[in-house]
């Protein structure tokens, strides 16, 4: 069958010239759309006016799903219940038949190997790889019966419901330790709202030290036997490697290109010659301050951002007391523990969920005896 032959509705991106204002409902744009689930990191926003202007085919509801026609082209993500979303550009609404197909099913389907294969086969564009709509609508599709569709998206939905719990708490986390970075070192509340007359002003090398990322010897897409250790770019993996240069516990952030992102890393990884290193016996610590950092006001670079290791190391921060500095990393390292093992779970449920996927679509596993 074709795609359109089990959906009542492929609509192209709606509100393709909305622009963000900051606030209301959620404009989603191919960086929102990920494998599976949309993304609110963010994501621009539209007022209820704008919202509004929807033609009635394409009012987006749970359990539609939505298609990236650009970069990333092929991403398919599911409206949960209670997401109120509209469609930027570059974006197509699927309304799934429910008579034929289960939705749930229908989105890992579309993420499916032989699937991507298809959608990336049909794209087009010199520079900018991209999807139209007829190519879209004709995808050849091949489906079980319901109840099979039922239970493979089931499984695949509940891995998926494990991650987004996980992200979420990962998210509470962050914010309690952000908060009593705010409390001790921003408006000194245990102190009585002043700096303590034993800690000082310093320079942030006095706390860290900042090193600079290298090429890697290698570099693929993606992730083998021979090439499985994660390449950090300026601001997320960028690919694999097959040699580390840390398997200590480092912050990167972007020496050239993007700015303002901190990665953490507690597992063997290549720090890319785009990025800035940073080791500190403070660890939580050092994070937030490189949280905080201006970093535009650093910038040296001319036709694309750069910063330099040594304007980071000058940068003046507050430097308190070791006892104090100490316990900080007592209480928000155990906080942060929980934020890594929830991290590495997340990945460990991501690549059960890959590996199930072919599996499951191509019928090597028997759906009945899957308990997850």
């Amino acid at each position: 069958m074709k795609l359109l032959d089990i959906c009542e509705a492929i609509v192209d991106c709606p509100h393709s010239t909305a622009k963000d204002e900051g606030k209301g409902y959620p404009l989603i744009r191919t960086p929102n759309i990920g494998k599976g689930r949309l993304k609110f990191d963010g994501v621009h926003r539209v007022s209820e006016q704008v919202y509004n202007q929807r033609n009635e085919r394409a009012v987006p509801q749970a359990g539609d799903l939505i298609l990236a026609r650009e970069a990333p082209v092929g991403n398919v993500a599911i409206i949960r219940q209670g997401q109120q979303v509209c469609l930027g550009q570059r974006t197509v609404l699927i309304k799934p038949n429910k008579k034929y197909v289960d939705p749930d099913f229908l989105v890992y389907y579309l993420l499916s190997p032989e699937l991507q294969h298809k959608l990336l086969s049909s794209s087009n564009g010199a520079t900018v790889s991209h999807l139209n709509m007829s190519s879209i609508r004709s995808l050849e599709v091949q489906v079980p019966g319901i109840d099979v569709q039922k239970r493979i998206g089931a499984i695949l939905a509940r891995i998926d419901d494990k991650i987004e719990l996980n992200a979420a708490i990962n998210e509470n986390l962050e914010l309690q330790a952000q908060a009593i970075f705010k409390s001790w070192f921003v408006d000194f509340e245990p102190f009585g709202g002043v700096m303590p007359v034993d800690w000082n002003v310093g320079a942030f090398s006095d706390v860290a030290d900042v090193l600079s990322g290298k090429r890697p010897p290698m570099k693929q897409n993606d992730k083998t036997e021979d090439a499985s250790i994660p390449l950090i770019g300026a601001a997320a993996i960028m690919g694999y490697t097959n040699k580390f240069n840390h398997d200590d516990k480092i912050l990167v952030i972007g020496r050239v290109g993007t700015h303002g992102i901190v990665q953490r890393f507690d597992y063997p990884c290549w720090t890319s010659d785009n990025t800035l290193v940073i080791k500190s016996n403070y660890y939580e610590y050092t994070y937030q301050i490189l949280k905080l950092i201006d970093y535009k006001a650093m910038n040296r670079g001319s036709t694309q951002p750069l910063i330099t290791q040594g304007d980071l190391k000058k940068t003046e921060i507050i430097i308190p007391s070791k006892e104090c500095l100490q316990k900080y990393e007592n209480i928000v390292g155990s906080l942060m523990y929980q934020y890594s093992q929830n991290r590495t779970e997340n990945e460990k449920l991501a690549l059960l969920r890959d590996t199930l996927l072919p599996k499951l679509m191509n019928g090597e596993i028997d759906v009945s005896k899957v308990r997850i």
